[in-house]
């Protein structure tokens, strides 16, 4: 019984809300803006203006609520130059890495087995691995897109 009457308490306070807000809107619909009373309920209205909400000098003025962005670069120009800068060291260390090995005769490299690999590995999984490829139709070589002439 005591359930059944809280229920009805709840629905009627529910049923007074909403009428109040429908009396509030009849009397004056300027006051009631419906973008303000979705914003209340933690519901993203993505009509809403980003600045509105939130201006500019708060989130990248001297007075920051949040961390301010990692920009790399102030310009485009700049963030060319940077660019082209780490490409030129990544292929001058790959040259070397290259001379070190003795260079690549038909572009392929020999296994480096690192013992990270070679954890949790048992012949009960390569028996699945085997089953799986001798099951199935297409094997598939997989390559990486840095050796790429």
């Amino acid at each position: 019984m005591y359930l059944i009457c809280t229920q009805l308490q709840v629905s009627l306070e529910r049923s007074h809300q909403q009428e109040a807000q429908v009396e509030n809107f009849e009397l004056n619909p300027k006051a009631v803006d419906r973008k303000s009373m979705v914003s209340k309920y933690d519901i993203e209205d993505y009509g809403l203006e980003i600045l509105a909400r939130e201006p500019f000098e708060d989130a990248f003025g001297p007075k920051t609520k949040r961390k301010r962005p990692r920009l790399l670069a102030a310009d485009y120009d700049s963030l060319l130059k940077k660019a082209e800068g780490s490409q030129d060291a990544f292929e001058q260390k790959h040259a070397a890495d290259a001379d070190a090995e003795g260079g690549e005769v038909d572009g392929f490299r020999d296994l480096v087995r690192h013992t990270m690999f070679e954890k949790g590995q048992s012949k009960r999984i390569w028996g699945e691995l085997y089953k799986l490829i001798d099951s199935s139709d297409v094997v598939v070589q997989v390559s990486t897109s840095y050796y790429v002439n």
